[in-house]
């Protein structure tokens, strides 16, 4: 008996593919809230209403005696400088616990109103500051403050954004406003000139155009180049977590974040029953009965 081989239907198989794109939205609040020791109760709740991601605060005015469990949930990581000494000043930043985030250590400075961090957020890195300057501060003042920034920035990828939130109390330097940012347009005193060409050396942008109700902006905006190939918004906010003061208006910085992907490939099987040797295996089948 001779066998014949056996040639059965062809399994042809089609990918399906399909991909998801997370469109995310990263809401970044940030006021000058003059004080917030007897605004704990109203500001808690109202951080609970508004949900923001990240919220960067200047005068804080808080102490050792207020804890961070006044102003916000455990949803939310703290991280606050406190003016130890005297009435006033102190920053803040509160970052959402779903985050990943960590400080950034200023021990060389640490008589400066200054918080740093690392975050990171639907997969994009990022470094913000949040700087205070009281009022008439001099040259030294300001040159430490520069330092800071210079210190941190320089280091840093290509693919972190920075952003540096603050008051820094610079009245008269006036701004012009171009295609994506705010570009001073008088700088003549030395602290003005130096701190503008530090931010500018650095590759740093502003870009807050809400000006106070004064007609000027104490409450900049800084700015990695980077940040212009994604999407945002920059906003008077209308959901404040205290009150407004008349030089300084809530903001909020909201970004998109489209790089988040996942990809799921289902493999469907189909059998080919076209290309099959059906007379091969009728003979075949006919042999093995005989």
């Amino acid at each position: 008996m001779i066998s014949s081989p056996i040639i059965v239907p062809v399994s042809t198989s089609f990918n399906n593919s399909s991909i998801i794109k997370c469109h995310n939205s990263l809401k970044l609040y940030y006021q000058n809230v003059r004080g917030l020791r007897t605004k704990t109760k109203e500001f808690f709740l109202a951080v609970i209403d508004n949900d923001y991601d990240i919220i960067v605060l200047t005068e804080t005015w808080l102490s050792s005696v207020i804890y961070d469990a006044e102003l916000f949930s455990a949803n939310y990581v703290v991280f606050r400088y406190d003016r130890a000494l005297s009435r006033g000043g102190g920053v803040l930043i509160a970052v959402k616990s779903i985050f990943i985030c960590k400080t950034i250590n200023l021990d060389l400075f640490n008589d400066c109103e200054v918080v740093w961090i690392k975050v990171k957020a639907f997969q994009q890195s990022f470094v913000i500051g949040v700087h205070y300057i009281t009022p008439h501060s001099n040259l030294v003042r300001y040159a430490e403050h520069c330092n800071i920034v210079s210190s941190i920035v320089e280091d840093l990828d290509d693919n972190t954004i920075v952003l540096v939130f603050g008051d820094f109390n610079l009245p008269h330097v006036c701004w012009e406003p171009q295609s994506n940012y705010m570009l001073p347009k008088n700088a003549f005193s030395v602290i003005e000139s130096h701190f503008i060409d530090t931010m500018s050396s650095l590759d740093l942008r502003q870009i807050n155009n809400i000006f106070n109700s004064r007609d000027r902006l104490l409450d900049l905006i800084f700015v990695s180049g980077n940040l212009f190939d994604l999407n945002y918004e920059l906003v008077e906010s209308l959901d404040c977590l205290v009150k407004n003061d008349e030089h300084h208006k809530s903001i909020l910085l909201t970004i998109e974040l489209n790089k988040t992907e996942f990809v799921s490939t289902v493999q469907n099987v189909f059998l080919n029953y076209n290309n099959g040797d059906f007379r091969s295996l009728n003979l075949f089948s006919i042999v093995l009965i005989v």
